[in-house]
């Protein structure tokens, strides 16, 4: 049964200050409602199961589509569970929000058949990182015109005194992190598909990655990371935010020193954004590398 305001709010209120829960619950009930998504709560993970973790118990919503699933033969796609299969309710609370704020006129109807199809999430996720910018004074979605040209996600200004900068933000969710993690142990943050959204720009802008993963990235793909950085031209930046990673800084960003002053416009998590969890599920590995994975990891 599709969830009514009044559930909604009594599920968001251990994320949501009670001044504005009511609120926000009938925002996603009408928004959802106008497009056409049924939404239902999920009990994949029951709240017993996140207790048993000392864990806030997650609010998680069924997606109407999606290209995963765990039994898939292709293993690329073989997940399942939050963040992959399930939405999480204060994700969609805070993007609903965000919404109404930054991009009225194109929110929910634009976004239809993203929400209603497979790209749920990924959609939800470039707006949700509109959360991230300090004296932010218009939100202007990229050009998205020409593919051989630049295409970002949304080209921001902000200001402080006279002062006026720009950022044009690409971002990027990778549940292929979740992938690398459970098949070889090492959590990727790739960054394929970026650098061929940007271009040149003044000084007074800067060209900022942002991307989405789901368990803190090894070492090497962090190193990787700072590596394609600094080999890019018309890259200045890259901010990592790990999902579930329950860490005080889930945030890590990377910025070139000729636009140091990227930082001063880049906010800090909420702490009700450290209270977010999941619990993804993968295979372990694909049938040709069963051996190795076992020696490695088991012999």
């Amino acid at each position: 049964m599709s969830l009514q305001s009044d559930q909604i709010a009594d599920l968001l209120r251990p994320f949501v200050r009670p001044e504005v829960v009511e609120q926000h619950a009938n925002w996603i009930f009408e928004d959802m409602t106008r497009i056409g998504f049924d939404l239902e709560l999920s009990m994949e993970n029951p709240p017993a199961f996140w207790r048993a973790k000392s864990l806030l118990p997650q609010p998680e919503y069924q997606l109407l589509k999606t290209r995963y699933s765990i039994d898939s033969k292709d293993p690329n796609f073989a997940l399942c569970g939050s963040f992959v299969t399930l939405g999480n309710l204060f994700r969609l609370s805070q993007t609903v929000a965000l919404a109404r704020i930054w991009i009225p006129t194109r929110w929910p109807i634009q976004y239809q058949r993203q929400l209603l199809g497979e790209e749920h999430l990924d959609a939800l996720n470039e707006i949700w990182w509109l959360k991230f910018w300090r004296n932010l004074v218009s939100v202007i979605p990229g050009p998205k015109v020409n593919p051989d040209a630049p295409d970002f996600e949304w080209a921001l200004s902000m200001k402080t005194g006279l002062t006026e900068r720009h950022i044009n933000l690409e971002v990027k969710r990778r549940p292929g992190n979740i992938n690398s993690w459970f098949k070889h142990g090492q959590p990727s943050a790739s960054t394929s598909s970026i650098e061929h959204k940007f271009g040149p720009v003044g000084e007074n802008a800067a060209n900022i990655a942002a991307i989405t993963v789901y368990q803190p990235p090894s070492k090497d793909a962090l190193s990787h990371l700072r590596q394609w950085l600094d080999a890019q031209p018309y890259v200045h930046g890259v901010m990592l935010w790990i999902e579930n990673s329950h860490r005080s800084e889930p945030m890590l960003s990377f910025i070139k020193p000729d636009r140091e002053w990227v930082r001063h416009f880049i906010l800090q998590p909420e702490p009700a954004d450290l209270m977010v969890a999941g619990r993804p599920w993968g295979t372990l590995c694909t049938p040709d590398e069963a051996p190795d994975f076992i020696t490695r990891n088991f012999a």
